[in-house]
């Protein structure tokens, strides 16, 4: 929690990496930790498949699963796009 703290207090960016159940999610939403990532969201897949997550279906597939993994309104997601050049 400290750490989330001084991160804001120094305007630093702020990623959580590596959550995969859903109480770290809750904590880091407790937090305000705007950008996370992990297994809670996909298992790491290849390029192609990285580009159907993020389509427009892939974004609503992963909403509905992480609605399903974690109670709260839906979490806004924060998504770098993937290109293989």
């Amino acid at each position: 929690m400290a750490i989330a703290h001084m991160a804001r207090g120094l305007k630093l960016d702020m990623v959580a990496e590596g959550v995969e159940e859903e109480y770290q999610l809750r904590y880091l939403r407790s937090l305000k930790c705007p950008v996370i990532q992990g297994f809670i969201y996909s298992e790491a897949v290849p390029s192609c498949e990285a580009r159907e997550l993020l389509s427009e279906t892939g974004l609503m597939k992963i909403r509905e699963h992480i609605k399903a993994k974690a109670s709260g309104d839906d979490p806004k997601l924060n998504i770098l796009s993937v290109s293989n050049g």
